[in-house]
């Protein structure tokens, strides 16, 4: 199933959005985002630091990146 959820082909869009909507993997990205945040953090202040991306962080690189329709989907999704 997952093979078939990250294909690249005519149906990306609907595949992005299913990707996008995975709890799973959104868990996953979030736990990869907040430890890159972490070790750049680390490497600019010289010293491990252990951090989280904020949200408001993430809604606006959503946006930027031209995610936000997939993620409206999410929402409506949800209700």
């Amino acid at each position: 199933m997952a093979r078939n959820m990250l294909m690249i082909g005519p149906g990306r869009e609907e595949n992005l959005t299913r990707i996008l909507t995975s709890k799973g993997l959104a868990q996953f990205g979030d736990a990869l985002l907040n430890f890159a945040y972490s070790l750049a953090l680390t490497e600019k202040i010289g010293r491990p630091r252990g951090t989280r991306v904020p949200d408001k962080v993430l809604a606006e690189a959503a946006v930027k990146a031209g995610l936000r329709k997939h993620l409206l989907a999410l929402s409506r999704l949800e209700k």
